[in-house]
């Protein structure tokens, strides 16, 4: 009842007809983050700035051509806005690892924004979002969806045209302690975020339209755009799969990986209780949460 145990994990998974690299196929990557902080309500927001670290350092570091991002370009920035802000005026564990890979982060976020390998591609494709930038374009009512309304419109194989939907909004350099280099960091990854363009695509008639986000360098390239495009199309090959098949995938290994932690807290409790047996009810509580396990 005194703490909570906060658990991160990102996870890499290969997509359909992967190619090998130099002969040798490629083993997807992982990363995960345990540990207990004091109860408060919002540590979910330092777990989501550590699981956004690790995915955007994985991405970055993937060893395929064409690297999927479940969500948006923007919400890693978003989300460690949040964090900061959080983090300011504690001192806890989940707040030490978030600043220790700041830099790591902002490196691997400046590289997937910014297009610096011309051999590989970052997207993001984000499931659901609430910006609506091709109905403001088209000044259709405010309750329209544009995916929806675009999954009805588009025909298979069909696409909008690449259109810029960040440059516009105030963006701002915000870091968890005073750092030269950081801020230049922060500086090029906001100037990356600018400049990402956003392209609605429908590869077959089974799926919706998908919003596709990545670098302008990538979206105004004719060539590399039928790359990315035909490469969303291939992964999309399941007709009950409504979305890329890695995307998929990752979001099934990381939705098993929540069941475990009362497993795991099992296990913490008893080794505790091997150290010392007269606190065995002392440590229940302690370990327990303020809710009946398995209650809403």
């Amino acid at each position: 009842m005194g703490s909570d145990l906060l658990f991160a994990a990102a996870v890499e998974v290969q997509g359909i007809n992967e190619k090998l690299q130099n002969g040798k196929k490629v083993v997807p990557d992982h990363d995960v983050f345990v540990s207990p902080e004091k109860h408060n309500p919002e540590n979910m927001i330092a777990a989501r700035a550590i699981m956004l670290e690790m995915e955007i350092k994985l991405a970055a570091s993937a060893q395929y051509d064409i690297i999927y991002l479940d969500g948006s370009l923007t919400t890693a920035l978003i989300h460690m806005y949040k964090a900061i802000n959080f983090i300011e005026n504690i001192n806890i564990k989940s707040s030490d690892k978030i600043k220790e890979d700041f830099k790591d982060f902002l490196i691997s976020y400046k590289k997937i924004l910014e297009f610096e390998n011309t051999d590989k591609y970052y997207l993001g494709i984000p499931k659901y979002t609430s910006r609506n930038d091709i109905g403001k374009n088209l000044h259709w009512p405010e309750n329209y969806d544009d995916r929806a309304i675009l999954t009805l419109i588009l025909n298979p194989g069909e696409f909008t045209r690449p259109k810029l939907f960040t440059n516009e909004e105030g963006w701002h350099i915000r870091l968890p302690y005073e750092d030269e280099e950081l801020t230049i960091l922060m500086q090029q990854v906001i100037l990356g975020i600018k400049n990402l363009c956003v392209v609605y695509y429908k590869p077959h008639s089974w799926c919706p339209a998908l919003r596709i986000e990545m670098p302008s360098a990538i979206a105004r390239d004719e060539v590399k755009l039928n790359t990315v495009l035909s490469n969303v199309k291939n992964q999309c090959q399941i007709p009950t799969i409504m979305e890329p098949f890695p995307l998929y995938m990752a979001d099934r290994i990381a939705k098993h990986m929540a069941p475990a932690i009362p497993a795991y807290k099992q296990i913490i409790m008893k080794q505790m209780n091997e150290l010392d047996d007269h606190s065995e009810k002392d440590i229940f509580f302690l370990m327990h949460s303020y809710r009946t396990e398995g209650g809403s």
